[in-house]
């Protein structure tokens, strides 16, 4: 009878705490213009101001509102909240080092009853 017990109990608390929605996650801009690309010019180590605007939605397209977005770029972070629309703006500093071509920044999503969302390559960022 504990047994019995026991596992209704751990049964019920996984289904309580298992997501049930998966997210998907769009750049829709960076720096204005439209898409995940941003070409920076110069020699030599380049800083460059990367902003960033993503559109977070479900499984069936519909925007998910107040969910916890971070990109990253290197030690770089900035964590939006995602409005009534789904979307978030965010920006970092990104820096290529001299010997360096391209780098990605990161992004991650997060809200109850949902699949956390890592991508490793959100935007990527190419000297020209």
């Amino acid at each position: 009878m504990l047994a019995v017990l026991i596992f209704v109990v751990l049964f019920a608390l996984m289904m309580v705490t298992t997501p049930e929605h998966s997210f998907t996650v769009t750049c829709v801009e960076c720096n204005g213009r439209y898409g995940d690309l941003v070409v920076v010019d110069g020699d030599g180590m380049v800083t460059r101001y990367v902003e960033a605007v993503v559109r977070v939605s479900d499984e069936d397209g519909l925007a998910v509102a107040n969910a916890s977005v971070t990109l990253e770029s290197g030690d770089e972070e900035m964590e939006a909240e995602t409005n009534m629309s789904g979307m978030a703006r965010l920006a970092v500093n990104v820096t290529l080092p001299a010997d360096v071509m391209q780098t990605y920044l990161s992004l991650s999503a997060s809200k109850s009853n949902f699949h956390d969302y890592d991508s490793d390559a959100m935007v990527t960022v190419v000297r020209q």
